[in-house]
């Protein structure tokens, strides 16, 4: 009698094609019994549920989908620790305060607590509508068991949160950055992102005076005819200016038609005098 029950209490791991996850996966979010709202989401938790050794449907058993992401209920968080051996002995669970002591032959011994004065020093309770305000206790206890079982036995939960931690989540990903600016997991210490390199500051290209000549906009004698003044067209009349010339003054000096009349009387004045020298 004792051998019937303990092969109908055994796990009965199932390896199932996709095909088949698949099928299943409308059946559970169709059936609305889980609060899982969508397809991706239930073969995610199946895929690893068969990765794990266990039925793909033990995963929708024991898993919330909370924020985006799957949560273990603490119960089932609780059980599994049991299961490979662990032991927990409660010293007080209340409103207020939830202490126990956490057991196993591989890890040791370990006594968590958690008080509603932790969960306002450390902003849990500052959300409105926030469960810690509705639920303490409950929030408590999942507190102490994630802790405790996390720490004596972390194998049994490896990268696994429960869904009263994911609502305290304020990030999308459990991460802060230190002060050298490497993001590390805030559980597990783990660099998850190295601090980048700096990359050598290059110098700002010098610019020489032919690249901003380039840069400026060039004149040509349609443009020059546009804006040319009455006295400019005086003087390059009266000292035979040629066209080639006068472009390159205006590029020279960017347009300035006073400056351009000063240097056209300047070079010619020069030129006759060395001419009659």
């Amino acid at each position: 009698m004792g051998e019937i029950v303990k092969k109908e209490t055994q796990e009965i791991p199932t390896i199932a094609g996709l095909n088949q996850l698949e099928r299943a996966a409308d059946y559970v979010v169709k059936s609305g019994l889980f609060g899982i709202t969508k397809k991706e989401q239930a073969i995610a938790l199946m895929l690893l549920s068969q990765s794990e050794g266990m039925h793909p449907m033990r995963a929708i058993q024991e898993y919330h989908i909370i924020q985006g992401r799957p949560a273990m209920r603490t119960d089932a968080m609780l059980a599994r620790f049991q299961r490979v051996g662990g032991k927990i002995i409660w010293h007080e669970l209340n409103d207020k305060k939830a202490k126990a002591t956490f057991e196993h032959p591989q890890g040791g011994r370990v006594t968590i607590e958690w008080t509603i004065e932790m969960a306002k020093k450390a902003g849990l309770l500052d959300k409105r509508e926030s469960n810690w305000l509705k639920y303490p206790r409950a929030m408590l206890r999942a507190r102490v068991i994630s802790e405790g079982i996390r720490t004596v036995y972390p194998g049994v939960i490896v990268g696994v949160y429960t869904p009263e931690e994911v609502q305290d989540f304020t990030e999308p990903i459990e991460t802060q950055v230190v002060e050298n600016g490497e993001v590390i997991n805030k559980e597990t210490g783990e660099i998850v992102e190295e601090k980048p390199q700096e990359k050598p500051q290059e110098k700002p290209e010098e610019k020489t005076q032919e690249k901003l000549q380039e840069e400026k906009p060039q004149w040509t004698w349609e443009k020059i005819q546009e804006v040319a003044t009455d006295e400019l067209k005086q003087t390059v009349k009266q000292f035979k200016v040629t066209l080639k010339e006068l472009i390159n003054l205006f590029n020279e000096f960017d347009g300035d038609q006073q400056k351009i009349v000063d240097k056209i009387k300047e070079i010619k004045t020069i030129g006759e005098e060395v001419k009659n020298a």
